[in-house]
């Protein structure tokens, strides 16, 4: 899907149906994937298979819950990586990265851009989509403003001018369940983020 202008929701929820089946089976055996992404996604015999597994990690189970993971370094694709493990400050529950790998795989299918360059604040788009809230129901607010107005009347790079005018109205044609479903999943702190039951339960999800 990565060469194209992307696929179709019914495609793309079909496919996030077995990318949330094989996150679940790894989470079902204390395993995080670590690096999940377009190019770590397979077909084979009409079934998506997740490969290179060598960055995976293994989630160490306290008695009550599950721990954090200690930092591992910014390793892994920026473009579907989590902010929280790119500046690599802290422990990091790794369920949490896939799942935000997992929306960025979903965006990636939806329109064929990139999410974003890199996780951070200097990144235009993580700025505009993720940091002011564009990526949602209701893509205009303050900030969201505040971000264009910065762009265009800042001595901001010409790149990054073309990039967020083309880019902010990439995923404006999709639908209300599947932003939402983008939205909930992309969220910047690791706490909020959909769990793999609630996205399987996700209104986007149950569309038949």
């Amino acid at each position: 899907w990565q060469s194209s202008s992307g696929i179709s929701e019914d495609t793309a929820r079909k496919s996030m149906r077995k990318v949330t089946q094989n996150i679940h089976y790894l989470q079902s055996h204390g395993v995080v994937h670590h690096d999940l992404s377009p190019d770590n996604i397979l077909s084979l015999n009409g079934q998506l298979i997740l490969v290179d597994l060598a960055m995976s990690l293994r989630v160490p189970n306290g008695p009550d819950r599950r721990c954090l993971l200690k930092p591992q370094g910014a390793y892994g694709k920026f473009p579907y990586m989590p902010p929280e493990v790119y500046v690599s400050r802290g422990p990091f529950d790794g369920y949490t990265m896939d799942v935000w790998s997992m929306g960025c795989v979903l965006y990636n299918m939806l329109t064929s851009y990139h999410l974003y360059k890199l996780p951070f604040p200097s990144d235009v788009m993580f700025r505009y989509f993720l940091m002011a809230g564009a990526l949602s129901n209701e893509p205009v607010n303050e900030r969201t403003v505040e971000v264009m107005a910065d762009v265009f009347h800042t001595r901001q790079d010409q790149e990054d001018r073309q990039n967020l005018l083309s880019r902010a109205m990439a995923h404006l044609h999709l639908s209300f369940d599947s932003i939402d479903l983008l939205h909930k999943t992309l969220q910047l702190n690791p706490a909020q983020r959909n769990t793999l039951a609630q996205i399987m339960e996700s209104n986007w999800m149950q569309n038949t």
